[in-house]
């Protein structure tokens, strides 16, 4: 006091100074993290049939890759339920390693089919609708297919490894899982949704149907019966 001709006024100024550096460390966070790419997740729409599928008409941009969803919810360009005349139209339909999510649409491998198709043919005949879903399996595929049909396809191609038979009808219990009716409001949302996700997933551990036993047995057996019956959907 003896030196310094200003007033000392304890604790509020350090408290508003504080706040503000808070309120800017808070906002720039939430920026960075947007332009991440977090705070705008895929969305899934949750069904008492099939479990959970994506959200049509939604965009999720991530550095590198946008992830693209169209009219009826699959990663591939809008269209109708019904081919139009003169295309032939293929229908993938699997899990995560078809429904590509590392990578933008046109990099996805059924994108690529189609590319090639249609430069082999000459002309746009081919159309390739991309159906995959991550940790689907054949019991998910099967009541998606029931539910909504076919879409009006002239050839189908089911996508996965074989453990997918092993995969019951559930929701996505051990990854990350945005549902359409509460999205993340916020990127900072979004990361400590991800988060609890992770700490879930680490404290249940491996699901009992991926180890073998009696369990895994008889998921087996429903899987392999759902790729039939839906192969025969297919067919007829």
């Amino acid at each position: 006091s003896m030196f310094c001709s200003e007033r000392l006024v304890r604790g509020r100024l350090a408290a508003v100074h504080l706040l503000l550096i808070g309120t800017i460390l808070l906002v720039a966070t939430e920026a960075g993290l947007r332009v991440y790419g977090l705070g705008q997740p895929i969305l899934f729409i949750q069904d008492s049939e099939i479990g959970y599928y994506p959200k049509p008409d939604q965009k999720a941009k991530y550095p590198g890759r946008v992830i693209s969803i169209n009219n009826l919810g699959m990663r591939a360009a809008d269209t109708g339920a019904k081919k139009s005349a003169g295309r032939i139209r293929i229908l993938m339909i699997g899990d995560s390693t078809l429904a590509g999510t590392k990578v933008s649409n046109p990099d996805l491998y059924s994108s690529l089919l189609e590319e090639k198709l249609n430069r082999l043919a000459g002309k746009n005949t081919f159309e390739v609708l991309n159906m995959g879903v991550n940790a689907w399996g054949p019991l998910h595929e099967r009541a998606f297919i029931r539910k909504f049909g076919t879409f009006d396809a002239d050839i189908a191609i089911i996508c996965g490894p074989v453990a997918n038979c092993f995969r019951p009808r559930y929701g996505l219990e051990r990854l990350p899982f945005s549902p359409a009716e509460q999205p993340p409001r916020t990127a900072l949302g979004h990361v400590a949704y991800e988060m609890m996700w992770r700490l879930r997933e680490r404290t249940l551990g491996a699901p009992p149907w991926a180890f073998p036993g009696p369990i895994q047995d008889a998921q087996a057996k429903i899987g392999t019966k759902a790729y039939v019956e839906m192969a025969q959907i297919f067919q007829a």
